[in-house]
């Protein structure tokens, strides 16, 4: 029997930085503003680098960075998607 993989949603509550990787390889760091929402696939680490979904993009965030500035969402069949690519909770 495989074990099935999840994905965990957690909504920004404190601004943070992470990393995304540019089409040559090299890397620049970009903020995750306050509201954004992060999917975290499988487990999340408890330390070090772990890559996220973000507005479409794959980035990598300090798994304490989630822990600490982030907030599990726990239904997230009530989030919506915005216009710009940002998500929020439906009403």
């Amino acid at each position: 029997m495989q074990e099935q993989s999840t994905t965990t949603v957690y909504r920004v509550h404190t601004p943070l930085v992470a990393q995304e990787k540019e089409g040559d390889g090299h890397l620049r760091f970009v903020a995750i503003p306050r509201g954004s929402m992060m999917y975290v696939p499988g487990k999340l680490e408890s330390f070090g680098f772990v890559d996220v979904q973000c507005d479409g993009k794959t980035l990598a965030v300090f798994s304490r960075d989630i822990r600490e500035r982030a907030e599990k969402v726990d239904n997230p069949s009530q989030i919506t998607p915005t216009p710009r690519g940002e998500s929020r909770p439906a009403r």
